[in-house]
């Protein structure tokens, strides 16, 4: 049932860009707005979340298998397209858990519910380091001119900097 859920706190989440700071408290309330490919179980072991299936195809080469059907939260549906923008976004200029990055040489859709990842190196931890990263809708950035995280550590904000639409179990009606 959807209900309102009103949320405060002493402190506050500094953005609603998920990849605004690599902070887990930033990352831990936007993961209740968006969605990250896996995610930890109550073991803290990895399970599935967006991604149905994952795995390595070699030594370098990762894949994400999406599930289907998902939606964000304005109805247009989650694509490979979505994915790789947002693993691209999180890994570009002013985003700051691009350190998450550094074994990736590319990252490519390799089908409409598939995305491939190449790494320079071996790096069997690339799926426990992206449990944190949560994709974002590309149309949803591109039409809110938020293509690019904006920096917070030179005080940039864009329109995802205090809005947030993603395809989480809960919305973002209004940040005060």
């Amino acid at each position: 049932d959807a209900k309102t859920f009103k949320w405060a706190n002493s402190g506050d989440v500094s953005s609603m860009d998920p990849y605004a700071r690599q902070e887990t408290f930033l990352l831990t309330f936007t993961q209740n707005i968006y969605d990250p490919l896996v995610r930890r179980d109550r073991n803290l072991k990895l399970e599935p979340a967006l991604a149905v299936k994952w795995g390595q195809v070699d030594k370098t080469t990762w894949f994400f298998d999406i599930r289907p059907n998902v939606k964000f939260s304005d109805g247009t549906p989650l694509t490979a397209d979505d994915v790789v923008f947002s693993l691209n976004r999180a890994n570009g200029p002013g985003s700051n858990v691009n350190s998450n990055f550094a074994s990736v040489k590319e990252i490519k859709k390799a089908g409409d519910l598939r995305v491939e990842i190449v790494t320079k190196y071996p790096d069997p931890l690339l799926a426990d380091k992206w449990a944190a990263i949560v994709i974002m809708s590309k149309a949803w950035c591109e039409r809110n001119n938020a293509v690019n995280a904006a920096d917070m550590t030179k005080s940039e904000e864009n329109f995802a900097t205090r809005n947030a639409m993603g395809s989480g179990p809960f919305m973002l009606k209004e940040r005060k």
